[in-house]
């Protein structure tokens, strides 16, 4: 029996990832020390097209700088712990497991005004803004 082949072998191959799993980096033009963060997903890391997945941890007392989504849609979950979220013109707590809807052309800042880090996972709808995470 002849071996099996892939119809596309240009399509990415399903990926089960792990909390540590990704291309870790740090973003120098945010606060003192820098920002850590995981790209989980793009071209590079599992072979998506269409997408951006990261990761990130906010320790207490950091505020992230105000940033603009101007090409892609972003969606950002807080997995336990909650933020004080500048979203648009909406000033909220985005609570445990809450999920931040961050439409085009939409200025987002987060506070971590709690006692614990915060534990981010970003997913954006078009990739690009890696390319500027890994210049910077």
């Amino acid at each position: 029996m002849a071996a099996e082949t892939r119809q596309d072998l240009t399509s990415p191959l399903p990926l089960v990832l792990q909390e540590g799993d990704g291309e870790h980096l740090v973003d120098r033009t945010g606060p003192p020390g820098g920002w850590p963060f995981t790209i989980k997903l793009d071209s590079q890391n599992g072979d998506t097209r269409e997408f951006l997945v990261l990761t990130a941890i906010m320790a207490p007392d950091r505020r992230s700088r105000f940033t603009s989504t101007t090409t892609r849609k972003r969606f950002s979950f807080l997995k336990k712990e909650g933020a004080e979220v500048i979203v648009g013109g909406t000033r909220a707590v985005a609570g445990p497991r809450s999920i931040v809807f961050i439409p085009r052309d939409t200025w987002i800042s987060a506070t971590n005004t709690g006692a614990q880090p915060i534990h981010l996972f970003d997913v954006f709808s078009r990739q690009g803004f890696e390319r500027y995470l890994r210049a910077v």
